[in-house]
């Protein structure tokens, strides 16, 4: 299933508008089978997907740092199952997790030009708190954090 992982994945990165071609190719070279196979060994790791009549359509990915505090690294959706709720059900998902695992936060950067995550990330009750210019590839980023205890 990791070749199915992989290609969700690169679909998702690649259909992101607000991307430049080389944070693209960045991002899709860090979940290569190998670099996956290494994580799901990693017990600081999560990734966790979401089906839809049995085809792989949505994933989320992050890690650990400082023990309780969580790193949500990627969340996406693939184009023709978007609007269905499946991003807020594996943030959900992952928010039940982490509760169980004695995780205290989580947080994420989005950047200022996707308004489809602000807007998921809001509605799910996670606050900015801070906005990062000429950040990653050069590109303006917040941070969404939000206390899950």
């Amino acid at each position: 299933e990791l070749d199915d992982f992989y290609n969700l994945v690169r679909g998702v990165i690649n259909s992101a508008d607000y991307y430049t071609k080389k944070a693209k190719n960045n991002e899709i070279a860090k979940f290569t089978k190998k670099a996956m196979t290494k994580n799901l060994k990693d017990k600081t790791n999560i990734s966790l997907v979401a089906r839809d009549e049995g085809k792989m359509v949505g994933f989320l990915n992050g890690y650990f740092e400082h023990g309780d505090v969580f790193y949500l690294y990627w969340i996406g959706v693939s184009k023709n199952a978007r609007s269905k709720g499946i991003a807020k059900n594996i943030l959900k998902g992952l928010e039940s997790k982490l509760r169980e695992m004695n995780a205290h936060r989580v947080y994420c950067h989005i950047r200022v030009s996707n308004k489809e995550s602000i807007n998921l990330f809001k509605a799910n009750g996670y606050k900015n708190i801070v906005r990062l210019n000429n950040f990653w590839y050069g590109q303006d980023f917040y941070i969404y954090s939000k206390s899950i205890r």
